[in-house]
Parts: C-alpha cells; structure tokens; sequence
C-alpha cells in the first residue's frame, strides 16, 4: 500500500490541471461517499479507505462513484467532470454545514 499521506476521513481528489486546482477543493469529505461504497468496488475493486490510501481519485472517478455509474459508462471529460462535481460539492456544502457553521 502507498505511504500517502491524506486528511482522517477525506478522500484526496488527484488534480493535474491549474483549472481543476482552480475549482475543486484537494478533497471531499468521506461522508460524501458513504452511500456509494459498493460503485468504488464495482470501478475499482477496492474500498473508499483503500483508495484515499493509495491516494485518491481523479475529478472523473469521483464523479462515477457519486452517479453510481460504471467507470465506463459514458465519456468524462475533464472540463466536464470538474463542473459537475462542483455543483455537486457545492449541494453537499449547503445541505451539510460544518460544525461550526450556522445551519
């Protein structure tokens, strides 16, 4: 296993582009994946632990898990995939404030 280092409870997002660093944060909370754990195995045969372990997943690979698809199910492109995982991080941030947020 990787000697990756990543927050308790995160899962990295592996960002190539200064676009991506640009609208995506370096990682999602593990909670925002908790439902979709089944769709990290069936894409990658391995646990969300595992994989933010060995280092986490491109905007893309997220995106898969969270719309419960296959990896392969329909081309992601990069410019996309960011979109549309902000927008999706975005409704995760508004209907789960943190701790010290009002809600």
């Amino acid at each position: 296993m990787s000697r990756f280092k990543h927050e308790p409870n995160t899962m990295p997002l592996v960002l190539k582009t200064k676009p991506e660093r640009d609208l995506l944060p370096s990682g999602l909370p593990l909670a925002m994946f908790a439902a979709h754990d089944e769709q990290a195995k069936i894409n990658h045969g391995q646990t969300l632990e595992v994989l933010a372990a060995r280092g986490g997943l491109s905007p893309a690979e997220a995106l898969a898990i969270l719309d419960d698809e296959d990896w392969t199910a329909r081309p992601r492109d990069a410019a996309t995939s960011c979109a549309q995982l902000a927008a999706l991080i975005d409704i995760w941030n508004r209907t789960h404030p943190a701790a010290d947020e009002p809600a």
